[in-house]
């Protein structure tokens, strides 16, 4: 073949591709806005102080960190150009992209990462996750130097998190100044919020969706409006079953690294006794609450999700007496957000009435359900822990005493000397171990009740095109290459 041959090949391959990807942008800007339904969205939001998967998932919207995770579950630079790391030292010298700005077309400085930087590892609902940070400070006039206490094999994936972004300090708005892919308007109107393009975007791909619009509604008004082709996609708002029949909609389908569970108070003085813990635990019909509501679920042992390291649960939960519970009372707080909840409240109390508990359900609004998570005020809650960045720490972690969402309240010095091995061990069979250790204890001293583990099922609408599921979180959701395909309507 001639070379003249193949370059007018390679030409007109280029053209077709260029055609294709203008043909995405071109659909993507003559149509509406894109609707995504959310079960919550945040009146105000500090990327690092995301703990919820909405709020996380509207962090990774509007802000970029210096690291990031992709579809193959790697870490790999956002607004970070390159890194070294310095064994010796224990220094990470992560260098900054330049010409960076912020939504404001501001430039991103030094000083705003160091910044970001600082008040995530000292001062977030997340600090305790970056305990073992020693410093972190400016060189020159694009390199960030952070120098750990002690060797930590999956720093770099910390940084990588959903809520380790970059944002603007000065700027004192409800959703600060960011340099992610979409600006918010300056709040929520009526359950939804609308996020504009950023063309000014430097690190990451540009999105080709000009307006997203997320709006809140339960997992029921999600369902109607999926079928009648009135939103986008359901990607945060998991679904307790599939839809049926529904042969207009993509069905998107992904393992998901999630433990629907009750976290009990253990530092209530009714579930402060182990035996009480036990009792309910032993009690609670796991396949009858998975058949009659989630049935696309499988049914829990571990605290870990199965396709975690170190998820084989090998002791048991003793039987105990539930003699402790006799003329008691609890509060139960389901989400008002999931399909079913009302008949929850109803289901759940009644697994307990051998034993004499009196149990108070109440279904309430998610972001207050969370709150009082937050605050040490719940005895019992149902909630789904999802992992948020791919190391199973981000789940153990969760039950440190410094933990602002302790699900448990639970103080433990065993869970925290292992919590504390674990991050020195640099080999990886040797931290496994120490998890599978971990979660040996929360589950024979019943510290949640494990209920199920779900595949993760969302829906999307027929029109849309590029959308995919990423293993490590729902938060971690790629929109860049998200556009509308030719069956849009208008």
């Amino acid at each position: 073949m001639s070379s003249k041959k193949i370059f007018t090949t390679a030409g007109l391959l280029i053209l077709s591709m260029a055609a294709v990807s203008y043909a995405k942008l071109a659909n993507s800007q003559k149509t509406r806005p894109y609707i995504k339904a959310t079960y919550a969205i945040p009146d105000a939001l500090i990327p690092a102080d995301a703990l919820s998967t909405a709020e996380q998932s509207l962090s990774q919207l509007i802000y970029q960190g210096l690291f990031k995770i992709n579809g193959r579950m790697e870490v790999v630079t956002d607004l970070a150009e390159s890194w070294r790391y310095d064994s010796d030292r224990r220094i990470y010298r992560i260098r900054l992209k330049s010409k960076v700005s912020f939504h404001d077309n501001s430039q991103l400085l030094l000083s705003d990462v160091v910044e970001s930087l600082q008040y995530l590892f000292t001062r977030s609902k997340h600090s305790h996750i970056y305990s073992n940070v020693l410093s972190v400070a400016g060189s020159g006039i694009d390199e960030i130097q952070i120098q750990l206490k002690e060797e930590q094999s999956y720093f770099l994936s910390l940084l990588a998190a959903p809520h380790a972004k970059i944002w603007k300090h000065s700027e004192l708005s409800k959703f600060p100044l960011g340099t992610g892919p979409f600006i918010p308007e300056p709040q929520k109107v009526n359950g939804t919020l609308k996020l504009e393009r950023f063309e000014g975007l430097v690190g990451s791909d540009k999105p080709l969706l000009k307006e997203i619009v997320l709006t809140e509604m339960s997992e029921a008004e999600m369902r109607s409006k999926l079928t009648r082709d009135l939103i986008d996609d359901s990607v945060d708002l998991p679904l307790s079953r599939p839809i049926e029949s529904a042969p207009a909609l993509k069905m998107l389908e992904s393992p998901a690294a999630i433990t629907w569970l009750i976290a009990f108070n253990t530092q209530n003085k009714i579930l402060s006794r182990v035996e009480n813990r036990r009792c309910l635990a032993n009690l609670f019909d796991r396949k009858s609450f998975i058949k009659r509501f989630v049935p696309s679920h499988t049914e829990a042992m571990g605290y870990l999700p199965k396709s975690l390291p170190g998820s084989r649960v090998t002791s048991k939960i003793p039987e105990s007496s539930c003699d402790g519970l006799v003329n008691k009372s609890l509060k139960l707080l389901v989400p008002r957000e999931l399909e079913g909840a009302q008949e929850m409240c109803s289901f759940i109390p009644s697994q307990w009435h051998s034993s004499g508990l009196r149990v108070d359900c109440e279904v309430v609004d998610f972001d207050l359900l969370l709150k009082s998570v937050e605050n040490k005020e719940h005895e019992m809650v149902l909630i789904g822990m999802s992992m948020d960045f791919p190391d199973v720490e981000y789940f153990l972690n969760t039950f440190e005493r410094g933990s602002k969402f302790n699900l448990s309240n639970f103080k433990n010095d065993l869970v925290e000397e292992l919590l504390r091995k674990s991050r020195r061990a640099k080999d990886k069979t040797e931290r496994h171990k120490l998890y599978s250790h971990i979660n040996d204890i929360l589950y024979r001293d019943a510290v949640t009740l494990n209920i199920s583990y779900p595949r993760y099922i969302a829906y999307a609408s027929k029109c849309v095109e590029g959308l995919d599921l990423n293993v490590a979180g729902v938060a971690y959701t790629d929109y860049s290459a998200v556009y509308f395909g030719q069956l849009c309507h208008e």
